[in-house]
């Protein structure tokens, strides 16, 4: 949530990446398999010169303020680097007031523990596979990001010492647009039976948790609903969550529209490193691709995700260029919709985007955008904003 600050060009460092690739990206390129459309009108919203001129009038933050000409981090800061890194929240790329600093592990273990979990590997890697039943607090910390969490059975706490036997994961599923295939669909159905708690949570996110997953099961969990064309990472941790949108199953060109960039931005938002397939599939590729891809043919999601507009918004990391080597600082949450349609609340979301659409009915015009969310010290209240527009004018 308090990327929406990074948005304004107030918060430093990597989280400025996210919405910069949006609009860079997707609205002003016009971007088909790694190339620049100039044909694609369709997808073009005037770009920065407008965005920075629209975000020094707007209330939330001042003026675009340049990029710091940095080669390198300070090199007392550079274990928050990974190879190739210029920018992050220790060396932001925009010179602006830090809301707060990531440097006190009192404060922030867990960015601690992502910087050292060489890309969201360990030490889930390491204690996956040994005989405890639980897993440390830092494992913890990198294994959301994976998608699931560490739980105990809740029915068992007035019996302390089995309590303490009754540690078992949660699963949440990446379900972009809210769309499971009917194969998946069984396949969760069976696993939540077979090795869960006999029943599936849908989320107020319009994604699937499966709870009471044993840890010498979970590997095994994992594998299957990747084989099956889905997937976990996503589902949780710092960094883009589930991409939501209309649940209407309309198929006009603005409904359309509505999942398609729902499920680039859930794809180009997604994390880079390969620990995910180290971990669970064995190192082995992914041999099924997810289900959502159906809407995004023809897109060069690689390209789009390591494409670099020179405004500072890439971290320079080689393996994860968006998110650098400690990802975000919290999560970050995006909704999509389609004019006049209100079945989703878009203003509590990071971002949302509204599908505008030409008087034809067929042709994208492009997009209103909303950003809201919250800013949160781990030790302070919350402080809750409603997303105002941001309007791209002529």
């Amino acid at each position: 949530e308090d990327l929406v600050i990074m948005v304004a060009r107030a918060f430093p460092g990597h989280a400025v990446a996210t919405l910069s690739l949006f609009l860079s990206v997707t609205f002003s390129q016009g971007y088909s398999n790694g190339k620049s459309q100039s044909s694609a009108p369709a997808v073009r919203v005037n770009g920065f010169k407008s965005l920075r001129r629209v975000l020094s009038r707007h209330p939330l933050r001042r003026a675009y303020p340049p990029i710091h000409a940095i080669a390198e981090p300070p090199s007392e800061l550079q274990e928050w680097f990974g190879p190739g890194q210029k920018f992050g929240p220790q060396n932001p790329a925009h010179s602006v007031e830090k809301p707060y600093t990531n440097l006190d592990v009192k404060k922030n273990k867990v960015e601690y523990d992502k910087k050292d979990s060489e890309l969201l590997r360990e030490p889930v890697h390491s204690e996956i596979y040994n005989d405890e039943i639980s897993i440390t607090k830092s494992a913890i910390n990198i294994l959301k990001h994976h998608g699931s969490y560490q739980q105990q059975n809740r029915d068992l706490r007035a019996n302390r010492e089995e309590m303490e036997k009754s540690y078992q994961f949660m699963l949440r599923l990446k379900v972009p647009c809210g769309i499971t295939t009917p194969d998946v669909y069984r396949v969760l159905d069976d696993l939540s039976t077979e090795y869960g708690q006999d029943d599936l949570k849908a989320t107020t996110r319009m994604a699937w948790q499966l709870h009471g997953v044993k840890k010498g099961q979970l590997k095994h969990v994992i594998k299957t609903i990747r084989e099956a064309g889905s997937n976990t990472l996503g589902g949780c941790g710092d960094i883009n969550r589930n991409v939501m949108t209309s649940p209407a199953p309309f198929e006009t060109p603005a409904y359309r529209n509505m999942r398609k960039y729902a499920s680039i931005i859930a794809e180009v938002l997604a994390p880079q490193s390969d620990a995910f397939s180290q971990i669970w599939l064995d190192g082995e590729k992914q041999a099924t691709i997810e289900y959502w891809n159906r809407y995004v043919d023809g897109v060069d999601i690689a390209a789009m995700a390591k494409y670099d507009n020179g405004l500072g918004v890439m971290t320079g990391h080689k393996d994860e260029p968006l998110y650098g080597k400690t990802y975000l600082p919290r999560k970050f949450k995006i909704a999509v919709t389609v004019e006049g349609d209100n079945s989703l609340d878009l203003y509590i979301n990071d971002v949302g985007l509204v599908v505008l659409m030409e008087d034809d009915g067929v042709t994208l015009k492009g997009f209103n955008v909303v950003v809201g969310g919250g800013w949160e010290e781990r030790t302070k209240r919350r402080a809750p904003l409603r997303a105002p527009p941001i309007i791209l004018d002529s």
